[in-house]
């Protein structure tokens, strides 16, 4: 199966079409804010240094590691470029799963009442070993849905 690759997605990518990025990024994010009070390390990060420049992971020595090699894939089969983990979360928060209760540079996260949900669901799909995360399909409790 051919891979489509796309540089430019308006407005969020919808939970649906979410593959491995988006759902390891959302487990991460959850393990962050149960350990971390929703602080992320840089350095665990998939950065587009030219997108997300105030979140670049740079090493001791002044490297800057360019994650912009690595789109964002989905489950449909497409990679998104210029897509970074960073974006994963911009689109989690536009669909209500997160908040960034900091600044626009020092992100810190919290989950939402959906967002506890779903990454619940996430928590038990991967540890049931029922499947990758990239298979995962939440259902979504519409008292819990964003309108």
């Amino acid at each position: 199966m051919s891979t489509l690759q796309v540089t430019h997605v308006d407005g969020p990518i919808p939970m649906n079409l979410w593959g491995k990025d988006h759902w390891s990024t959302l487990a991460y994010l959850e393990t962050r804010i149960v350990d971390h009070r929703g602080e992320l390390n840089l350095n665990h990060m998939r950065s587009n240094p030219n997108k997300h420049p105030g979140h670049a992971n740079i090493l001791p020595t002044g490297t800057v590691v360019d994650g912009s090699p690595y789109p964002t894939r989905l489950n449909n089969n497409t990679e998104v470029h210029f897509h970074d983990d960073w974006s994963c979360l911009d689109d989690a928060e536009e669909l209500g799963l997160v908040e960034n209760i900091g600044t626009g540079l020092n992100r810190v996260y919290k989950l939402t009442d959906l967002g506890w949900n779903i990454a619940g669901q996430l928590r038990r799909f991967m540890a049931e070993g029922t499947g990758k995360s990239k298979d995962f399909t939440p259902k979504v409790p519409k008292r819990l849905a964003k309108t």
